[in-house]
């Protein structure tokens, strides 16, 4: 199989390999200059130490060299860097034990003409990749690339959606015109580990000048050279990161044309469409696990837990079906993006979903023999698989004792519970799901009404192009601020310059006001049909108070918010290296603004919404912060086990505003929707 390469694709790896020429020459002029510095220092450092040996002398003398070495260690410490993957949490495949699989997987190594993988890799995750242990030298001598696959992919795919998935990460090895973006990755790299990765070499020169003064200038000085030699670095950086994403992207598309000429332009089309959802379906049993680790249950297969989450979104959001799995288009994944507004992001490293699938409709390539079995068919006992990839998965939580395991069936009970709990009623179609009724008036309540109008698709869709009238317009008003530097933009299938961002923003200013204005109606007649019903019943005083209850939440949530914001800057220097005066210093200031959080963590905390969620360990260790009077710092040390209560609150406050948020609004709407059936 020969693909062509596009004249985009060909555009972009000349702009990259003309970054490579260009940091090829930058660096040789580095290397050079730094070679001899440290020859200069050798040798004027030898020079220094022959006048007098003594402590002066040897002092001087080898500062002077210790500047030379630490530049040149700075300029070639790359070549010695391996960058190895964390395989814990994967288990190696063999093909003894999986026959079928390798042959599959060999069967389409040799279709796209790509090597073998050396080593095939199991994770949990919705994804699949070839990777390989790196170093500078791969640049010059070839690497055998390893396969991961992730379970998660296989376990919501059809076994054509598969091969065209791992046709793509195959594609990425298969041809010699992709070799170029391997060299610009390389550099990449090297860049970022000469500006970013110095931690060894800067605690070194840290140690080093940590003995006296006099070891300190020179550190200082060679401090002074490399933050030179950054500063030229970063230029480069920017250009060839640049490029190397260009390249990325247009490398993307290559490898979805190879996997469309071997599985198929609609395998590989719906599998991208699905991507997010198999991916958000298995993050929410991950989500649900998390709320019971207290309770001492784990899953003994989360797979097929992925697949009951699944099967519970394509119901909930009527989503239609084929071979078992969402069958998705852009209608159904654009259904709340409501955006017409598009910039082609050049740091990203992939191309968009849309972009993607919009580059294989125009491919349009088809093939026999359609195999639309699950992928996870390919595995000899996938149950096995699952069950011992699960408990791999859960073997490090720290459990207060030995945990349960909840059955397939108690899953499925437990998280539909749980998505209700966390859920707005059905009858509001998710009109309030992102979405807050800030602006009623609940003095106004004569107005005609008619409950059928409240929550159509047509209002809800008008909540979510609320949210994309302001994200445009903030993106817009950054374009015309210059904070965004960008040539061109897209908007609404018209191509403009950054001078064209004024007149559409005046036009979304416009339409803006038109959408809030519709909603801003709604939300009052929704009021108004839900305080006649009140009125019936005799509770329209009940109803108002919840709405007012609802209305300075909104206002605490802000206010708290800033609270959390201010304490952790306060709070910051703890984590810095600071005189005791200072330290001693800070925590007097602190304190002042301690009191006020602690007077809102102990509101929040108390609030019946909240009180009756928190766990008792939670409630004692929030007692023994609010209740310490210890300070934090003896004058020499922080005390670790009071400060731990300090961290906590502070890391749990965000958390219980945002939830005293969520349950205010949700007392607000269950109110509502019981005035419906009394």
């Amino acid at each position: 199989m020969e693909i062509q390469v596009s004249t985009q694709f060909k555009e972009r790896g000349k702009k990259a390999i003309f970054s490579v020429i260009i940091f090829i020459l930058v660096y040789f002029l580095l290397l050079i200059g730094g070679l001899s510095l440290a020859v200069a220092c050798g040798i004027l450092g030898f020079l220094i130490i022959g006048l007098r040996v003594n402590f002066l002398t040897i002092g001087l003398g080898g500062g002077v060299i210790g500047v030379g070495v630490i530049v040149l260690i700075f300029l070639i410490k790359f070549i010695f860097k391996r960058t190895k993957h964390d395989k814990s949490g994967w288990v190696e495949l063999k093909k003894k034990d999986e026959p079928a699989l390798f042959k599959f997987i060999e069967d389409i190594a040799v279709e796209a003409g790509a090597p073998l993988p050396k080593k095939v890799y199991l994770s949990h995750e919705v994804n699949a990749s070839v990777f390989y242990d790196s170093s500078f030298w791969s640049m010059f001598f070839p690497v055998k690339k390893n396969l991961l696959i992730g379970y998660g992919l296989a376990n919501t795919t059809t076994v054509q959606e598969f091969k065209a998935t791992l046709a793509h990460e195959f594609g990425h090895f298969s041809q010699k015109s992709m070799k170029v973006g391997s060299y610009v990755y390389q550099l990449n790299k090297i860049i970022y580990n000469m500006l970013y990765e110095n931690e060894s070499l800067f605690n070194g020169m840290k140690t080093w000048s940590s003995f006296n003064w006099f070891f300190s200038t020179f550190v200082s000085v060679a401090s002074w050279i490399i933050k030179g030699i950054q500063w030229v670095l970063q230029k480069l950086y920017n250009k060839i990161n640049i490029n190397h994403m260009a390249l990325s992207r247009e490398m993307e598309f290559y490898a979805d044309e190879v996997g469309a000429n071997l599985a198929g332009s609609v395998a590989l089309k719906d599998l991208l469409l699905r991507l997010d959802i198999s991916d958000n379906a298995l993050s929410k049993v991950f989500g649900f696990y998390d709320t019971k680790i207290s309770d001492n249950v784990k899953s003994n297969n989360v797979f097929k837990e992925q697949l009951v989450v699944l099967d519970v979104l394509v119901k909930d959001n009527h989503y239609p079906t084929a071979n078992g799995l969402p069958h998705l288009s852009f209608r159904e994944i654009n259904k709340y993006n409501k955006s017409k507004l598009v910039i082609e992001d050049q740091w990203a490293s992939h191309p968009s979903t849309e972009e993607r699938v919009k580059a294989l409709d125009i491919l349009d390539i088809t093939t026999e023999n359609i195999d639309n079995r699950p992928a996870r068919d390919l595995f000899v006992a996938p149950e096995s698989t699952e069950a011992a990839l699960t408990k791999m998965l859960f073997a490090d939580i720290p459990y207060p004792s030995t945990p349960q395991e909840l059955s397939i069936s108690d899953f499925a009970i437990q998280f539909i519970e749980n998505e209700i709990e966390n859920g707005f009623e059905p009858i509001y179609n998710g009109y309030y799901d992102v979405y807050n009724p800030l602006n009623v008036d609940v003095n106004i309540t004569d107005i005609s009404t008619n409950f059928q109008e409240f929550f159509t698709e047509e209002k809800v869709s008008f909540i979510y192009e609320l949210q994309s009238l302001n994200q445009d317009l903030f993106t817009l008003n950054g374009i015309k601020d210059g904070i965004y530097e960008i040539g061109t933009f897209d908007y609404d299938g018209k191509k403009y310059t950054k001078g064209g961002a004024s007149e559409i923003v005046k036009e979304l200013e416009g339409e803006l006001n038109s959408v809030k204005e519709e909603l801003n109606k709604n939300d009052q007649r929704i009021y108004a049909y839900f305080f006649d019903l009140a009125k019936e019943r005799g509770e329209e005083v009940k109803l108002r108070a919840k709405y007012a209850q609802f209305l300075q939440q909104d206002k605490e949530y802000d206010l708290n918010h800033e609270l959390n914001s201010n304490i952790q800057n306060q709070i910051a220097f703890v984590a810095e290296e600071t005189p005791y005066e200072k330290i001693t210093a800070n925590f007097k200031g602190f304190h002042k603004i301690e009191e006020d959080f602690k007077i809102k963590f102990k509101q929040l905390i108390e609030n019946k919404l909240i009180a009756k969620e928190l766990q008792e360990e939670s409630k004692k260790r929030y007692k023994e912060y609010l209740e310490n009077t210890e300070e934090y710092f003896d004058g020499k040390l922080y005390k670790d086990d009071i400060l731990s209560l300090l961290w906590e609150a502070i890391g749990d406050f965000p958390r219980l505003n945002s939830r005293l948020y969520y349950l205010t609004k949700k007392d607000l709407l269950n109110f509502q929707a019981s005035l419906l059936t009394k």
